[in-house]
């Protein structure tokens, strides 16, 4: 029936608006809101104006193909190959829910379909939901606004009189359409259509041809209980199209359209499996917090335009991306494509219900502490992070200075960064020899380059002890690498020690091996920085959605990617357990580009059979563990087990014939360790890692008694070391919250099997990776990794940030490795500039990057006063003054 010629919703003739049909209008209102105000006295509760009994709620699906013909591919609804989920209500018509199921009344079925994509009308702009209303018979009574107005007063008059209504109606020239009832015409994309939905199943169709017992005044809803309890609905979703307007009255509801000439048409089927229909605490919920409102719906956009968002026509279209992560990663990712509005529709989902994936903040007792939140999971980075501290400024907050002091061992393998130890002297030799070493690997890196940092250590014969207290610490701190330590490729640890620009330990220290305090940045409240973030996303047109689960991949090839999504329901502490909200109804949807923004496990497992054989085995050779980071303020647990004051007795004032009185004399009033490790003693090369809060996060005052400090303990590789650990020792009374992470293991074979080898990955089948594992783990890499995949699907690099060097470097170095490509410059190319001279954006750029090779980030992003968050806190009242 495509050859007909259908009439568009804006032809000449279609709408013709009776005489006074707004006052009209206000009057229906006027009648509604009277009638529901009169069985809110009654009742002693508020029902909607009609069909206010309810025979049953049921939850479904509704699937529309892919092969509709082009006429019936209307709206964003109908447009694609989808599964929705829905949720159905039964109902009966009158507006009062004491009159029973045995009055002849018209029966309804309200629908309320999720996860709609596209542009809503006004009042439904907020929720991505398309509400759809059914009668149960072809035709409506309220034939029109003055109609309607005339058969409310009436049902008002004589509502509990029917003898008398129907007397009444008698006298009306529509009598019999009033006791036919039809239904009315709605815009369908290009179209006008009437809809219908028809049973579909011998059971349901069965159903048709029986009657059921008058006794009961509950006879529908316990009619519809017991079908639902042995039997599974299937209904076909009709449409009947607007082809002539003398026999197809549009604004004449009291009409029915002839369907032998004007024939219905399938575009979707709906699903209702067996469950329980009538169910009080649902009946409940949708009485109190849902409505089916029209206006709750699509707008009804050119549809010209839906076809290419789709993948299917008009090269000005913008791309539909969904982003898959709402961490650093996926954040960056929507926010560099949402700078070009023109170009992109980005949907931005995650399973849990909160943007920041592993950064996010906890509370804690303000005045017990000194502060009323403490950073979890990531808490800070270095200067070289020009990315995200530039991020940082562009919401509106800072990250803070300081300088970092750590505590490696305990007793007899006490060492540190501050004053000399014991161990030190222990080892004097190894340390001059290490300083041999490091310069030998600087210059032959390239063969250190995936060699294991133990197999190093051992072939240039160094010592167990000197390679598991001292190497692996050092390696371990900043890079996040855990147990797997050991297994990290050796330039790793040499470019920590010997690179001026990203080297944290550089320069090296031939007597003490290191003796600089390297200076760090401590990141602002992760929560309300990401909050903050996500609705500045939403603010440029970007859609955020939060508690929803991809959870297959259906679909990748010419014509886009298809997922299935499910909503999810938040946990208490906000991490959703795998595998949760089995029951959820899936929806399926469809996208012109996909970026998943989250681990590389989860990414093969979504892949599913859309995988292929290179994804399979590249993301496959990505290893994680699971490691719990408890947060407590047990300090006799510390003291312990880690090292976290001045120790006259393991201090040494001259290592290698250099004097080190200096240090000792500074460390006896200011040594603060920030960060810990312990190294099990019955398996040195295995760590323990832990974070002193109080000393390393900015919001805290400078003076807290110890007994006071927040501590985060991190035990790690749960299947392999959870014997060697010693979380049960911490009182329970002490412990504030406890966090399960899925981390990457560094392993040699991780840069080995995975990182050469996402170039091959990145861009194929419309399918793009962003996460800090495509590198490194580090949140610097994450923001990175985002801005790669936009640019990539054609957004531009920002203008300061080219004019950054260094970030600019990082970027195209980064870009190159994971998608083989060089990025081009644009802001900074002889062209642009000769153009567009110096733009305050590009003198912002070229300010940040300072240092050597212009590493330092200095700008707004990062204050030069340690603590001032501790001092704009106390002016907010979430922090305190000095406790000590």
């Amino acid at each position: 029936m495509s050859d007909r010629n259908y009439i568009r919703w804006d032809a000449d003739g279609v709408e013709k608006i009776p005489e006074n049909e707004e006052q009209d209008i206000r009057d229906v209102v006027d009648k509604i809101n009277e009638t529901q105000r009169r069985f809110y006295k009654e009742n002693g509760h508020c029902f909607g104006g009609t069909h206010a009994r309810t025979q049953g709620i049921a939850r479904g699906s509704m699937i529309v193909s892919d092969d509709l013909p082009m006429h019936l591919k209307q709206t964003e609804l109908f447009s694609h190959a989808a599964e929705y989920p829905i949720i159905c209500r039964y109902s009966s018509e009158p507006s009062d829910p004491k009159l029973d199921d045995r009055i002849p009344q018209p029966r309804g079925l309200a629908m309320k379909v999720f996860n709609v994509r596209g542009e809503m009308f006004e009042p439904g702009k907020d929720f991505s939901t398309q509400d759809i209303e059914f009668n149960s018979t072809p035709a409506l009574d309220l034939a029109d606004a003055k109609t309607t107005k005339e058969i409310l007063d009436l049902r008002l008059n004589y509502g509990y009189n029917t003898t008398e209504q129907e007397s009444k109606i008698e006298e009306r020239s529509d009598k019999e359409l009033q006791k036919a009832r039809n239904q009315t015409a709605y815009r369908y994309g290009d179209y006008v259509v009437k809809y219908r939905l028809i049973p579909n199943t011998p059971a349901q169709k069965k159903r048709s041809e029986e009657t059921v017992d008058t006794q009961p005044d509950g006879v529908l809803h316990e009619w519809l209980r017991d079908f639902y309890r042995d039997n599974e609905a299937e209904y076909l979703f009709q449409v009947q199209l607007l082809g002539n307007l003398t026999e197809q009255p549009v604004e004449y509801a009291g009409s029915e359209w002839d369907s032998e000439k004007y024939p219905f048409q399938t575009v979707a089927k709906v699903i209702i499996p067996k469950q329980d229909s009538w169910n009080e605490e649902r009946n409940r919920f949708w009485v109190d917090h849902l409505r089916v409102d029209p206006r709750h719906g699509l707008n009804n956009t050119d549809v010209e335009a839906l076809m290419a968002q789709n993948g299917e026509s008009k090269g000005n279209a913008r791309k539909r991306v969904l982003v898959v992560g709402a961490g650093a990663a996926g954040m960056s990712t929507a926010h560099h494509l949402s700078e070009h509005p023109d170009k992109f529709d980005v949907t931005l989902i995650d399973a849990v219900d909160y943007c920041g994936g592993q950064a996010f903040s906890i509370p804690i007792d303000k005045e017990r502490h000194g502060a009323s939140w403490c950073n979890q999971g990531v808490q800070g980075g270095s200067y070289i992070f020009h990315h995200t501290v530039t991020m940082f400024n562009r919401q509106g907050y800072h990250a803070d200075p300081c300088e970092l002091h750590v505590s490696f061992g305990k007793d007899d393998t006490f060492w540190n960064n501050v004053f000399p130890t014991e161990l030190l002297v222990r080892h004097e030799k190894e340390v001059r020899r290490l300083a041999t070493l490091l310069k030998f690997m600087r210059w032959f890196e390239i063969f250190f380059a995936l060699l294991p940092l133990k197999l190093v250590f051992k072939m240039f014969f160094f010592s167990e002890e000197f390679t598991n207290t001292i190497a692996l610490p050092m390696t371990a701190l900043f890079l996040g690498t855990g147990n797997e330590t050991p297994r990290v490729p050796a330039i790793m640890f040499e470019r920590l020690c010997t690179s001026p620009t990203y080297g944290m330990w550089y320069p090296s220290d031939k007597n003490t091996v290191v003796s600089n305090k390297p200076p760090m940045i401590v990141f602002p409240k992760f929560s309300e920085f990401y909050e903050t973030w996500r609705k500045d996303l939403i603010s440029r047109g970007v859609t955020v959605r939060l508690s929803t689960e991809l959870t297959e991949i259906v679909q990748r090839n010419k014509h886009g990617v298809v997922v299935k999504l499910k909503p999810r329901t938040p946990a208490p502490d906000h991490h959703n357990p795998a595998g949760g909200d089995p029951d959820a109804p899936q929806g399926e949807e469809k996208y012109d580009e996909l970026v998943l923004c989250c681990l590389a496990d989860t990414a093969k497992r979504v892949l599913g059979k859309t995988a292929s054989w290179k994804e399979k085995k590249v993301l496959g050779s990505a290893k994680f563990s699971d490691d719990i980071t408890i947060t407590h303020n047990d300090s006799d647990y510390m003291k312990k087990h880690y090292e976290n004051f001045y120790r006259d007795d393991l201090a040494v004032a001259n290592v290698n014939g250099t004097d080190q009185t200096e240090r000792c004399n500074f460390a006896r009033t200011e040594y603060r360790p920030m960060y810990y490790i312990k190294m099990y003693p019955e398996d040195k090369s295995k760590l323990e890692m832990c974070f002193d809060c109080t000393n390393y996060q900015s919001q805290f005052p400078e003076k807290v008694p110890f007994e006071q400090h927040i501590f985060q303990t991190i035990y790690l590789n749960k299947d392999r070391d959870s014997h060697l650990w010693s979380d049960n020792e911490i009182a329970e009374d002490k412990i504030i919250r406890k966090d399960w992470w899925h981390q990457l293991c560094h392993s040699y074979t991780h840069y080995l099997f995975v990182v050469p080898w996402m170039m091959f990955l990145n861009a194929k089948n419309h399918t793009r990776f962003a996460a800090s594992w495509t590198l490194v783990n580090a949140h610097e890499v994450a923001v990175m990794s985002g801005i790669a995949a936009a640019v990539d699907l054609g957004a531009t690099y920002p203008e300061d940030l080219e004019n950054d060097k260094f970030a600019f470097l990082c970027f195209r170095l980064y870009y190159l490795l994971t998608y083989g490509k060089w990025y081009r410059r644009h802001y900074t190319s002889k062209q642009y500039v000769k153009q567009h001279g110096e733009t305050e954006a590009a003198k912002d750029g070229k300010s940040w990057a300072t240092g050597l090779y212009g590493s330092v980030y200095k700008g707004p992003g990062v204050s030069e006063v340690e603590r001032s968050a501790w001092r704009e806190d106390i002016k907010k009242g979430y922090s305190t003054g000095n406790l000590s």
